[in-house]
Protein backbone atom coordinates (compact mmCIF):
# COMPACT_ATOMS: atom_id res chain seq x y z
CA UNK A 1 0.00 0.00 0.00
CA UNK A 2 1.18 3.31 -1.05
CA UNK A 3 1.30 5.03 2.51
CA UNK A 4 3.92 7.96 3.55
CA UNK A 5 3.94 11.03 4.81
CA UNK A 6 4.36 13.96 2.15
CA UNK A 7 7.91 15.22 3.33
CA UNK A 8 9.28 11.84 2.28
CA UNK A 9 7.82 12.04 -1.20
CA UNK A 10 10.41 13.90 -2.95
CA UNK A 11 12.60 10.62 -1.72
CA UNK A 12 10.00 8.01 -2.90
CA UNK A 13 8.73 9.50 -6.16
CA UNK A 14 11.08 8.54 -8.43
CA UNK A 15 11.49 4.96 -6.74
CA UNK A 16 10.13 2.35 -9.10
CA UNK A 17 10.35 -0.25 -6.60
CA UNK A 18 7.99 1.11 -4.22
CA UNK A 19 5.33 2.47 -6.52
CA UNK A 20 5.61 -1.02 -8.67
CA UNK A 21 2.65 -2.54 -7.36
CA UNK A 22 0.27 0.20 -7.61
CA UNK A 23 1.49 0.42 -11.68
CA UNK A 24 0.57 -3.07 -11.93
CA UNK A 25 -2.70 -2.59 -10.05
CA UNK A 26 -4.03 0.59 -12.11
CA UNK A 27 -2.43 -1.11 -15.80
CA UNK A 28 -4.94 -4.22 -15.16
CA UNK A 29 -7.56 -2.23 -13.66
CA UNK A 30 -7.72 0.31 -17.15
CA UNK A 31 -7.36 -3.11 -18.79
CA UNK A 32 -4.84 -1.99 -21.28
CA UNK A 33 -2.62 -5.01 -19.42
CA UNK A 34 -3.25 -8.06 -18.43
CA UNK A 35 -1.34 -9.51 -15.06
CA UNK A 36 0.98 -11.20 -17.26
CA UNK A 37 1.99 -8.05 -19.56
CA UNK A 38 1.78 -5.96 -16.47
CA UNK A 39 4.56 -7.89 -14.74
CA UNK A 40 7.01 -7.30 -17.59
CA UNK A 41 6.06 -4.01 -18.32
CA UNK A 42 9.18 -1.46 -18.03
CA UNK A 43 8.93 1.72 -16.14
CA UNK A 44 10.98 4.77 -15.94
CA UNK A 45 10.29 7.86 -13.61
CA UNK A 46 9.62 11.20 -14.47
CA UNK A 47 12.22 13.54 -13.06
CA UNK A 48 10.50 16.64 -13.75
CA UNK A 49 7.67 17.90 -11.73
CA UNK A 50 6.42 17.06 -7.61
CA UNK A 51 4.06 14.13 -8.29
CA UNK A 52 4.73 10.64 -9.09
CA UNK A 53 4.79 10.21 -12.68
CA UNK A 54 5.80 6.81 -14.86
CA UNK A 55 6.56 6.30 -18.37
CA UNK A 56 5.52 2.68 -19.32
CA UNK A 57 6.86 0.86 -22.51
CA UNK A 58 7.16 4.02 -23.78
CA UNK A 59 3.78 4.61 -25.02
CA UNK A 60 1.77 5.55 -22.09
CA UNK A 61 2.30 7.38 -19.06
CA UNK A 62 0.81 6.73 -15.34
CA UNK A 63 0.52 10.07 -13.25
CA UNK A 64 -0.40 10.27 -9.62
CA UNK A 65 -2.36 13.19 -8.15
CA UNK A 66 -0.32 14.08 -4.30
CA UNK A 67 -1.77 15.60 -1.67
CA UNK A 68 0.81 17.77 -1.30
CA UNK A 69 0.66 19.02 -5.16
CA UNK A 70 -2.81 20.14 -5.76
CA UNK A 71 -4.78 16.73 -4.90
CA UNK A 72 -8.23 16.40 -6.33
CA UNK A 73 -7.90 19.75 -7.65
CA UNK A 74 -5.54 18.61 -10.30
CA UNK A 75 -6.49 15.57 -10.37
CA UNK A 76 -9.90 16.58 -11.61
CA UNK A 77 -8.17 19.40 -13.95
CA UNK A 78 -6.05 17.16 -15.81
CA UNK A 79 -9.04 15.05 -16.47
CA UNK A 80 -11.69 17.32 -17.79
CA UNK A 81 -8.97 19.85 -19.77
CA UNK A 82 -7.94 16.63 -21.62
CA UNK A 83 -11.43 15.95 -22.45
CA UNK A 84 -11.84 19.29 -23.45
CA UNK A 85 -9.49 19.57 -25.82
CA UNK A 86 -9.63 15.73 -27.32
CA UNK A 87 -10.72 16.75 -30.64
CA UNK A 88 -9.23 20.08 -30.52
CA UNK A 89 -6.57 21.53 -32.81
CA UNK A 90 -4.51 21.67 -29.92
CA UNK A 91 -2.30 18.53 -29.22
CA UNK A 92 -2.51 17.14 -26.04
CA UNK A 93 -1.91 13.62 -24.72
CA UNK A 94 -4.86 11.43 -25.34
CA UNK A 95 -6.95 10.29 -21.34
CA UNK A 96 -6.85 6.78 -21.31
CA UNK A 97 -8.30 6.18 -18.12
CA UNK A 98 -8.67 7.50 -14.59
CA UNK A 99 -9.60 6.49 -11.13
CA UNK A 100 -8.52 6.24 -7.93
CA UNK A 101 -6.30 3.89 -6.37
CA UNK A 102 -7.77 3.44 -3.12
CA UNK A 103 -11.21 4.45 -1.49
CA UNK A 104 -11.53 7.79 0.29
CA UNK A 105 -10.99 7.53 4.12
CA UNK A 106 -12.72 9.62 6.50
CA UNK A 107 -9.96 10.88 8.87
CA UNK A 108 -11.52 11.31 12.60
CA UNK A 109 -8.45 10.48 14.47
CA UNK A 110 -5.91 13.71 14.62
CA UNK A 111 -2.61 11.70 15.30
CA UNK A 112 -3.81 10.18 11.78
CA UNK A 113 -2.00 12.35 9.08
CA UNK A 114 -4.46 12.80 6.29
CA UNK A 115 -1.61 11.78 3.29
CA UNK A 116 -1.41 8.39 5.12
CA UNK A 117 -4.68 7.84 4.38
CA UNK A 118 -4.73 9.70 0.61
CA UNK A 119 -6.82 7.94 -2.14
CA UNK A 120 -4.21 8.59 -4.66
CA UNK A 121 -6.46 9.35 -7.55
CA UNK A 122 -4.82 8.69 -10.86
CA UNK A 123 -4.96 9.31 -14.70
CA UNK A 124 -3.45 7.05 -17.55
CA UNK A 125 -2.30 8.72 -20.81
CA UNK A 126 -0.86 8.86 -24.08
CA UNK A 127 2.59 9.58 -24.30
CA UNK A 128 3.89 12.80 -26.47
CA UNK A 129 6.98 11.80 -28.06
CA UNK A 130 9.51 14.93 -28.06
CA UNK A 131 11.71 17.16 -26.22
CA UNK A 132 10.66 20.49 -24.02
CA UNK A 133 11.94 23.99 -25.45
CA UNK A 134 14.47 24.70 -23.22
CA UNK A 135 16.22 21.61 -24.24
CA UNK A 136 15.98 22.11 -27.83
CA UNK A 137 16.45 26.24 -27.29
CA UNK A 138 20.56 25.97 -27.99
CA UNK A 139 19.59 24.05 -31.89
CA UNK A 140 16.84 26.08 -32.86
CA UNK A 141 17.37 29.24 -34.99
CA UNK A 142 15.91 32.54 -34.36
CA UNK A 143 12.92 31.76 -37.76
CA UNK A 144 12.47 28.38 -35.27
CA UNK A 145 11.58 30.52 -32.31
CA UNK A 146 9.19 32.85 -34.10
CA UNK A 147 7.45 29.54 -35.63
CA UNK A 148 7.41 28.49 -32.02
CA UNK A 149 6.07 31.79 -30.63
CA UNK A 150 3.50 31.53 -33.41
CA UNK A 151 2.43 28.20 -33.04
CA UNK A 152 2.02 29.00 -29.27
CA UNK A 153 0.21 31.98 -29.59
CA UNK A 154 -2.21 30.77 -31.65
CA UNK A 155 -2.42 27.71 -29.68
CA UNK A 156 -3.21 29.28 -26.55
CA UNK A 157 -5.89 31.37 -28.67
CA UNK A 158 -7.83 28.25 -28.95
CA UNK A 159 -7.46 27.12 -24.78
CA UNK A 160 -8.98 30.67 -24.26
CA UNK A 161 -11.73 29.95 -26.53
CA UNK A 162 -13.55 26.95 -24.92
CA UNK A 163 -16.34 27.50 -23.58
CA UNK A 164 -16.83 28.72 -19.89
CA UNK A 165 -20.10 27.01 -19.91
CA UNK A 166 -18.10 23.43 -20.54
CA UNK A 167 -15.52 23.83 -17.60
CA UNK A 168 -17.24 22.31 -14.23
CA UNK A 169 -15.82 24.48 -12.00
CA UNK A 170 -17.21 27.98 -13.07
CA UNK A 171 -18.90 29.80 -10.92
CA UNK A 172 -22.01 31.13 -13.33
CA UNK A 173 -22.88 33.93 -11.19
CA UNK A 174 -18.96 35.44 -10.76
CA UNK A 175 -16.65 33.61 -13.54
CA UNK A 176 -13.75 35.43 -11.93
CA UNK A 177 -14.68 34.66 -8.11
CA UNK A 178 -12.18 32.00 -8.67
CA UNK A 179 -9.07 34.27 -9.80
CA UNK A 180 -9.94 36.71 -7.61
CA UNK A 181 -9.95 34.56 -4.48
CA UNK A 182 -6.52 32.88 -5.83
CA UNK A 183 -5.06 36.57 -6.81
CA UNK A 184 -5.61 37.47 -2.73
CA UNK A 185 -4.14 34.53 -1.54
CA UNK A 186 -1.09 35.18 -3.64
CA UNK A 187 -1.25 39.14 -1.71
CA UNK A 188 -1.56 37.76 1.24
CA UNK A 189 1.50 35.08 0.92
CA UNK A 190 3.13 37.95 0.06
CA UNK A 191 3.67 39.10 3.75
CA UNK A 192 3.88 35.15 5.10
CA UNK A 193 7.10 33.22 5.25
CA UNK A 194 5.66 31.20 2.17
CA UNK A 195 6.90 34.43 -0.14
CA UNK A 196 9.68 35.77 1.71
CA UNK A 197 12.28 34.46 -0.74
CA UNK A 198 10.96 37.46 -2.66
CA UNK A 199 13.62 39.31 -0.57
CA UNK A 200 16.64 37.60 -2.05
CA UNK A 201 15.87 38.52 -5.57
CA UNK A 202 15.04 42.35 -5.20
CA UNK A 203 17.08 45.20 -3.14
CA UNK A 204 16.02 46.49 -0.23
CA UNK A 205 14.48 49.91 -1.86
CA UNK A 206 12.51 47.61 -4.34
CA UNK A 207 11.48 44.97 -1.56
CA UNK A 208 10.13 47.69 0.53
CA UNK A 209 7.69 49.09 -2.48
CA UNK A 210 5.94 45.73 -2.63
CA UNK A 211 2.60 46.45 -0.91
CA UNK A 212 2.37 49.66 -2.45
CA UNK A 213 3.03 48.86 -5.86
CA UNK A 214 0.37 45.90 -6.40
CA UNK A 215 -3.07 46.93 -6.46
CA UNK A 216 -5.28 47.22 -3.46
CA UNK A 217 -8.40 45.69 -5.34
CA UNK A 218 -7.12 43.25 -7.46
CA UNK A 219 -9.72 43.03 -9.76
CA UNK A 220 -8.28 46.11 -10.96
CA UNK A 221 -5.84 44.47 -12.70
CA UNK A 222 -8.39 42.98 -15.29
CA UNK A 223 -11.82 44.53 -16.65
CA UNK A 224 -14.14 42.01 -15.13
CA UNK A 225 -17.26 44.50 -16.12
CA UNK A 226 -15.97 44.11 -20.26
CA UNK A 227 -14.13 40.66 -20.78
CA UNK A 228 -14.75 37.24 -19.80
CA UNK A 229 -12.23 34.99 -17.95
CA UNK A 230 -10.62 32.00 -19.84
CA UNK A 231 -9.60 29.00 -19.47
CA UNK A 232 -5.74 29.03 -18.63
CA UNK A 233 -3.03 26.00 -18.70
CA UNK A 234 -1.68 28.58 -15.69
CA UNK A 235 1.82 26.78 -15.72
CA UNK A 236 3.13 27.18 -19.70
CA UNK A 237 6.41 26.84 -18.48
CA UNK A 238 9.46 25.45 -20.65
CA UNK A 239 8.77 21.90 -19.33
CA UNK A 240 5.28 21.70 -20.56
CA UNK A 241 5.53 22.52 -24.08
CA UNK A 242 6.80 19.88 -26.56
CA UNK A 243 8.60 19.95 -29.88
CA UNK A 244 11.46 18.13 -31.81
CA UNK A 245 14.20 18.81 -34.22
CA UNK A 246 13.38 17.69 -37.67
CA UNK A 247 15.84 18.25 -40.37
CA UNK A 248 17.44 20.81 -39.06
CA UNK A 249 14.12 22.97 -38.30
CA UNK A 250 12.01 22.89 -34.54
CA UNK A 251 8.45 21.33 -34.91
CA UNK A 252 5.98 21.64 -32.53
CA UNK A 253 4.28 18.18 -31.06
CA UNK A 254 2.13 19.48 -28.04
CA UNK A 255 1.26 20.26 -24.25
CA UNK A 256 1.11 18.19 -21.16
CA UNK A 257 0.14 18.73 -17.91
CA UNK A 258 -2.95 20.71 -16.98
CA UNK A 259 -3.83 20.21 -13.45
CA UNK A 260 -2.99 24.06 -12.72
CA UNK A 261 -5.54 25.19 -15.07
CA UNK A 262 -7.92 28.31 -13.58
CA UNK A 263 -10.18 30.37 -15.19
CA UNK A 264 -8.81 34.35 -15.46
CA UNK A 265 -7.24 37.15 -16.97
CA UNK A 266 -5.23 35.51 -20.36
CA UNK A 267 -2.72 38.24 -19.82
CA UNK A 268 -1.49 36.13 -16.53
CA UNK A 269 -1.00 33.09 -19.06
CA UNK A 270 1.97 35.31 -20.84
CA UNK A 271 3.62 35.62 -17.78
CA UNK A 272 5.48 32.16 -17.90
CA UNK A 273 5.91 31.99 -21.68
CA UNK A 274 8.22 34.53 -21.71
CA UNK A 275 9.85 34.49 -18.78
CA UNK A 276 10.41 30.60 -18.78
CA UNK A 277 9.56 29.70 -22.11
CA UNK A 278 11.40 32.48 -23.89
CA UNK A 279 13.88 33.96 -21.35
CA UNK A 280 12.32 37.68 -21.30
CA UNK A 281 13.40 37.67 -25.02
CA UNK A 282 10.99 40.52 -25.92
CA UNK A 283 11.28 39.25 -29.97
CA UNK A 284 9.67 35.91 -29.51
CA UNK A 285 7.19 37.11 -26.85
CA UNK A 286 6.01 39.82 -29.19
CA UNK A 287 4.90 37.26 -31.71
CA UNK A 288 3.50 35.42 -29.47
CA UNK A 289 0.67 38.60 -28.83
CA UNK A 290 0.98 38.72 -32.08
CA UNK A 291 -0.37 35.74 -33.27
CA UNK A 292 -2.88 35.76 -30.18
CA UNK A 293 -4.33 39.16 -31.07
CA UNK A 294 -2.64 42.14 -28.84
CA UNK A 295 -5.96 43.34 -28.04
CA UNK A 296 -7.80 40.30 -25.83
CA UNK A 297 -4.24 39.23 -24.67
CA UNK A 298 -3.07 42.67 -23.27
CA UNK A 299 -6.45 43.97 -22.13
CA UNK A 300 -7.35 46.72 -24.42
CA UNK A 301 -10.28 47.99 -22.40
CA UNK A 302 -8.36 48.02 -19.22
CA UNK A 303 -7.03 51.62 -17.98
CA UNK A 304 -4.00 50.13 -16.68
CA UNK A 305 -0.75 49.81 -19.13
CA UNK A 306 -0.08 46.01 -19.79
CA UNK A 307 3.61 46.01 -18.66
CA UNK A 308 2.41 47.25 -15.31
CA UNK A 309 -0.28 44.24 -14.75
CA UNK A 310 2.20 41.71 -16.48
CA UNK A 311 4.05 42.78 -13.92
CA UNK A 312 1.77 42.73 -11.22
CA UNK A 313 0.88 38.85 -12.53
CA UNK A 314 4.93 38.15 -11.74
CA UNK A 315 4.89 39.10 -8.38
CA UNK A 316 1.70 37.00 -7.61
CA UNK A 317 2.35 34.12 -9.75
CA UNK A 318 1.89 30.77 -8.31
CA UNK A 319 4.91 29.27 -10.57
CA UNK A 320 7.93 31.51 -8.81
CA UNK A 321 8.11 34.27 -12.18
CA UNK A 322 10.39 36.08 -10.48
CA UNK A 323 12.89 33.80 -9.23
CA UNK A 324 13.52 32.61 -13.04
CA UNK A 325 13.76 36.46 -13.80
CA UNK A 326 16.65 36.63 -11.40
CA UNK A 327 18.78 33.17 -12.40
CA UNK A 328 19.04 34.57 -15.65
CA UNK A 329 19.50 38.50 -14.78
CA UNK A 330 20.98 38.24 -11.27
CA UNK A 331 22.03 41.98 -11.77
CA UNK A 332 18.13 42.92 -11.88
CA UNK A 333 18.59 42.41 -8.66
CA UNK A 334 20.22 45.51 -7.80
CA UNK A 335 17.61 47.73 -9.33
CA UNK A 336 16.06 50.20 -6.85
CA UNK A 337 12.46 50.26 -7.81
CA UNK A 338 9.91 47.78 -9.18
CA UNK A 339 9.27 50.35 -12.10
CA UNK A 340 12.64 49.58 -13.19
CA UNK A 341 12.29 46.08 -13.08
CA UNK A 342 8.84 46.47 -14.84
CA UNK A 343 10.61 48.39 -17.73
CA UNK A 344 13.27 45.66 -18.40
CA UNK A 345 11.09 42.95 -18.15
Amino acid sequence: MINFRSKNLERLRLDVRYWRGAIESVLTKSQLYNKETALKAYVIPFTGGQNPVFWVDGKIVVKFFSLGFGGTKAFQNEVETLKLLADSSITVPKLLYSDQLYEKKKVSNRSIYRDECWHWPYCIQSYLKGSTIVQLQDKMASLDRKFAASYLGKSLKTLHSIPLSSVSAVDEEDPWREFQTFLSEQYKNLRTKERLDLEEFLSDSAYGQLLSYLPNFHSSLFSFELNQPVLMHADMTNENVLGVMAEGKWSPVGFIDFGDVIVGDPLYELVPVHIDVFKCKGEDTIEVIRSYGADVLLGASSPLRPSYRAMCYTLLHEQDALRSVMDMHSSWSQLETLEELEENL
